[in-house]
C-alpha cells in the first residue's frame, strides 16, 4: 500500500488570532512563525488520528486488484476515480456508479461491482476531512490550539536550566487526552490485510 497526498486545503482548523490570543502576541512579527506552528500543530494531531482534519486528496496505491478497498484517512468526502491495471495491460478506469461506500471499523470501504482482472494494481483517488473548520470537533480544535501555542513559545528541542533537572509535566487532558476518542487504532495494519 502507497499512500500520497495529492492536495492539502489552505484552511486551517484553528486560526492565527485564536493562537495569539491564547498565547498572548499582540504583535505581527513573529505572524509566519505561528502559521508554522499551527500547521506543524495540524499534522501531528492528523498522524496522531490517523485521518485528515480538513479537506485532504489522496492517491492509494495498492499491489493487487481487490474487489473491496478500504481506504485509510477517513472520513471519506469523495470517491474521485478508482482504476486498475491487469499485470501486461492498459489501466481501465472503473465507472463510479458501480462502486458501493460503507464506514466499517471507522474506516471507509469502496466496494467494485465488477472487476475483470485478478492480478495486477489499483490505483484510488479520494478526497477526506472536513470542509470547513467548523465541522471540525472542538476537541480536536482545542489539541491544536494546545500544540501550537506549545510549538510558539518552546522553540528549542530542550530545556536547559541548571536549576531544574528532568522536570516534565503533562497537563491532565492534554493533546493525546483530547486526540484520542477522534484516534483510528493501527490504521495502516487493519487497511487490506496489511497490502
Amino acid at each position: 500500500m502507497d499512500l500520497k497526498i495529492l492536495e492539502r486545503s489552505d484552511t486551517r482548523c484553528v486560526e492565527k488570532g485564536l493562537v495569539k490570543e491564547n498565547s498572548r502576541v499582540r504583535h505581527a512579527s513573529e505572524d509566519a512563525l505561528i502559521d508554522q506552528a499551527i500547521e506543524a500543530a495540524e499534522e501531528y494531531a492528523e498522524g496522531f488520528m490517523n485521518r485528515p482534519i480538513m479537506l485532504t486528496k489522496f492517491q492509494l496505491r495498492v499491489a493487487r486488484v481487490l474487489p473491496e478497498i478500504t481506504l485509510p484517512r477517513p472520513p471519506l468526502v469523495e470517491l474521485v476515480s478508482l482504476a486498475y491495471t491487469p499485470k501486461g495491460d492498459a489501466s481501465v478506469e472503473v465507472d463510479l456508479s458501480s462502486v458501493t461506500e460503507r464506514e466499517v471499523d471507522m474506516l471507509s470501504t469502496v466496494t467494485v461491482a465488477d472487476l475483470s482482472a485478478t492480478s495486477g494494481d489499483m490505483t484510488v483517488v479520494y478526497t477526506a476531512g472536513h470542509e470547513e473548520a467548523s465541522d471540525v470537533p472542538s476537541t480536536i480544535v482545542r489539541a491544536v490550539l494546545l500544540l501550537a501555542s506549545h510549538f510558539y513559545k518552546n522553540r528549542e528541542a530542550t530545556f536547559i536550566d541548571s536549576r531544574v533537572m528532568n522536570v516534565e509535566k503533562k497537563i491532565p487532558y492534554g493533546v493525546r487526552d483530547l486526540l484520542i476518542r477522534h484516534r483510528i487504532p493501527n490504521a495502516d495494519s487493519m487497511i487490506n490485510g496489511g497490502y
